[in-house]
């Protein structure tokens, strides 16, 4: 497969802080890369970096972004909109906070088709009713005239979702899609998400703390704690494999229940991972170190490269676990795994 964007030695710094520190990584044509981590560990930072849409106050310290070839740390304002929208798009994370609340939904999504696609009036909003067909809006041509407060969580989202794939995108961004939405509407939105990319053959980078979602909808895994990649691999080897390889997505693993737990579901352990989040750039050593049970003087005082640990498996880690994948016991070591 050929890399749609390539990341290398991207860093990222924030008024006070570190975001992202070092992160490289791949995206391939028509696969689903899941940038996983928990709250603070720089996910939609570096999804922001991608698309060259960080703050003001944010600084691109060092790195480079190649989209199918070109370097977009050199690209003029004006080529970055060209771009966006029409090759890369992006969903956020709260759509009722990204759309217009005083313009039609069916006018945001013609707007963006005729920003980047020569359509008159009438050919954008055609376009935009067959969209939101796309996307299993019913009735798609009376809801073209609604507002998103006349729409539901769900709706709204499946519109966000019609405006970033209007102008067929090569890359998909989508930045937690399915937050502040019940179960039932995010596999929903998961499963459109993944039959789109499939019709429109794009690659999609789907960030999301949710491990479950990994385990269902993603081809690859890339781990990320305190603005650093720890962990890269493929998701069957993560849950059907030899399992992880850094004690931190371990310790992601064991604080999930188990998807097959059934009735058993409240007789199981939950773990958690003691501490909390450090900056990327306030320590010396592993940023881990201070919450991983397995620490020693080496990860203390010089942070660990990501080296390969497997075939296609990567992993920052002084001392990787030789067989990650996690028992069905109860015990006080392992909780019920994933998939």
């Amino acid at each position: 497969m050929n890399a749609i964007m390539e990341a290398t030695n991207l860093t990222v710094a924030f008024p006070g802080t570190v975001a992202v520190q070092g992160v490289t990584l791949s995206i391939q044509a028509g696969e689903t890369l899941a940038l996983v981590g928990e709250s603070g560990s720089g996910k939609s930072a570096t999804a922001l970096a991608l698309m060259r849409l960080l703050p003001a106050s944010a600084r691109i310290l060092s790195g480079r972004v190649r989209f199918e070839g070109t370097d977009l740390m050199g690209q003029p304002a004006a080529a970055l909109r060209r771009l966006r929208g029409k090759r890369i798009s992006m969903i956020f994370q709260e759509p009722m906070t990204s759309l217009n609340p005083v313009m039609s939904i069916g006018g945001q999504i013609a707007e963006v088709l005729r920003q980047h696609e020569s359509l008159s009036r009438k050919q954008a909003r055609d376009r935009a009713v067959d969209l939101l067909a796309l996307v299993r809006i019913p009735d798609p041509a009376r809801r073209y005239d609604e507002f998103p407060h006349n729409l539901s969580g769900g709706m709204r989202q499946r519109v966000m979702i019609a405006m970033a794939v209007a102008c067929n995108p090569r890359l998909l961004i989508a930045d937690e899609p399915t937050t502040a939405l019940d179960v039932t509407i995010q596999a929903q939105i998961l499963e459109l998400l993944d039959g789109l990319r499939r019709q429109l053959s794009m690659a999609v980078l789907l960030i999301t703390h949710d491990l479950g979602v990994v385990a269902q909808w993603a081809d690859r895994v890339a781990v990320m704690y305190a603005g650093r990649i720890v962990e890269q691999t493929t998701a069957a080897r993560l849950f059907q494999g030899g399992g992880p390889a850094h004690p931190y997505t371990r310790g992601l693993l064991v604080s999930t229940i188990a998807l097959d737990a059934g009735k058993h579901y409240r007789h199981a352990r939950l773990h958690e991972i003691p501490g909390t989040i450090a900056d990327a750039a306030g320590a010396p050593g592993c940023a881990f170190a201070p919450r991983c049970p397995g620490a020693h003087s080496d990860c203390l005082h010089r942070p660990p490269p990501l080296e390969e640990v497997g075939p296609g498996h990567l992993a920052a880690c002084f001392a990787p676990l030789s067989n990650g994948r996690l028992s069905s016991s109860h015990g006080d070591d392992d909780a019920l795994a994933l998939g």
